[in-house]
């Protein structure tokens, strides 16, 4: 039974909420539908002790055994780990000399390692933001608690009686919660690109006549683009807020780089779904990479074309899958349903997590669900660690217990 007096951490969404109580029925005290829904799943299961399977040993004797015999492992997914669970993911990455690839944005690592970034963390914008800039991005619709837990607490450091402006940029605005949004830029389709131009040439300190704005967007964007440039350069404490996937990650990082030479402007990722953690961090961390990266007698090779996991199973370069997950994302879904009759799968995975239907042959390894069953810490979007204890805590094995007996002696 679960502790009713008990506050958890929810992975229900990226902003890790760490004050949910839990009801005697698990449907949680707060009406946040992530939350709803996270605990929905953990209802019926703790309604029937969980047990592993009769062939649990057999399973893992099987999976060590190919591990041995592979010569070109590919270790990936690694989505809803805990810092302990991904730490012991890239250990046995290493020990197989195998390939690590967490299929994220080419272009967006790639802009990173060029340009750098200027990051903040949610409570810095919930205590400093005067003006909340969402690109391409609807927080109040991933984040069931944007408004209630960022925007409208008093901060800290603002004025008395003062909340954060909050504007949207970006295309599909007629989807958004208007009322929630200070003012919204709606973009025509396929005009994002050209908007974040023009944008930065608002903010560059150069000549109009030497920059001349972008010609295909319409006069009302056009002004509010140059208002909304003002804004940013008035603000005390400016913050972009972007999910990534809009194919602009370089215009985006370019902005905040340039915007930092001169003023400041901080950002966060806000993806969408369960909260993921941040395996990139701790693959950087370890290697100095943040993805694509090899295992070898001699180092660690870096490559993020040849190393994209996709680009791995087409040339025929592995001959094993590690997929482990606590979370399955779409990428990663999409991805397994491509693979070859002929790849092998060691699928480590949370009990909640359902594959997808695959012509590979796959060896099941199932663990106890991060925050119900097992405990342990996540990286929250911005970098925060926070602790995710078990609410319903049983002798189920976690993901890095499983992740460690699979290490070589």
């Amino acid at each position: 039974m679960a502790d009713s007096s008990l506050e958890i951490t929810c992975r229900g969404c990226a902003l890790l909420c760490d004050d949910l109580l839990i009801d005697d029925d698990q449907t949680g005290r707060l009406n946040c539908p992530n939350a709803v829904a996270w605990l929905k799943a953990a209802k019926s299961r703790l309604a029937t002790p969980p047990a592993l399977p009769a062939d649990h040993s057999e399973r893992m004797q099987q999976a060590a055994e190919l591990l041995k015999q592979a010569k070109r492992p590919l270790f990936a997914g690694w989505q809803g780990l805990s810092l302990a669970a991904e730490t012991a993911a890239i250990q046995l990455a290493e020990a197989f000399h195998g390939y690590v690839s967490l299929g994220n944005n080419r272009a967006q690592i790639l802009a990173s390692q060029r340009y750098g970034g200027a990051a903040c963390t949610w409570g810095e914008v919930r205590h400093r933001a005067d003006l909340i800039l969402c690109g391409q991005c609807d927080p109040f619709s991933s984040l069931s608690r944007f408004d209630e837990r960022i925007v409208q607490p008093e901060g800290r450091f603002r004025a008395k009686g003062e909340s954060a402006r909050v504007v949207y940029l970006g295309e599909a605005a007629d989807k958004l919660p208007a009322e929630q949004y200070d003012d919204i830029i709606a973009l025509p389709e396929n005009q994002l690109e050209s908007a974040l131009l023009e944008l930065r040439r608002l903010l560059a300190d150069v000549p109009s006549r030497t920059n001349k704005p972008v010609s295909e967007l319409p006069a009302e964007v056009l002004a509010q683009l140059k208002t909304l440039a003002e804004s940013l350069d008035d603000a005390a404490y400016p913050v972009l807020l972007t999910a990534g996937g809009d194919g602009c990650s370089l215009q985006w990082t370019k902005m905040v780089r340039e915007t930092n030479d001169r003023s400041r402007l901080h950002r966060v990722s806000v993806p969408a779904g369960p909260a993921t953690g941040n395996p990139s961090e701790s693959l950087l961390a370890w290697t100095g990479f943040p993805d694509a990266v090899r295992f070898s007698d001699t180092g660690i090779e870096h490559d993020l074309d040849r190393f994209q996991p996709e680009t791995l199973i087409q040339n025929e370069a592995v001959d094993l899958l590690v997929f482990t997950a606590g979370v399955l994302t779409p990428r990663w879904s999409s991805f397994l349903k491509t693979l070859p009759a002929n790849l092998p799968i060691i699928a480590l995975v949370e009990q909640d997590l359902k594959l997808p239907e695959l012509a590979s042959p796959v060896i099941t390894l199932e663990a106890g669900v991060l925050g119900q069953q097992t405990g342990g810490d996540m990286l929250r979007s911005d970098g925060i660690p926070l602790p995710l204890r078990p609410f319903a805590p049983d002798e189920s094995t976690s993901l890095e217990q499983l992740l460690r007996e699979l290490l070589p002696n």
